[in-house]
């Protein structure tokens, strides 16, 4: 997981870490509508999985 490592080099602990997705690095297509649908989507999740403010 070269995110991971790169983020406990950089010195971010672990529970940080844990906090983190990173659902971009797991695509193996160039083709841009798709990548851009699955983020949206991550940010809707996140927002609705969000206790209201």
């Amino acid at each position: 997981m070269k995110r991971v490592d790169a983020l406990k080099k950089a010195g971010v602990n672990a529970s940080e870490i844990d906090r983190t997705s990173g659902p971009i690095g797991l695509f193996k297509t160039k083709n841009s509508s798709a990548i851009t649908v699955s983020v949206l989507a991550e940010i809707v999740d996140a927002y609705e999985s969000s206790p209201a403010q």
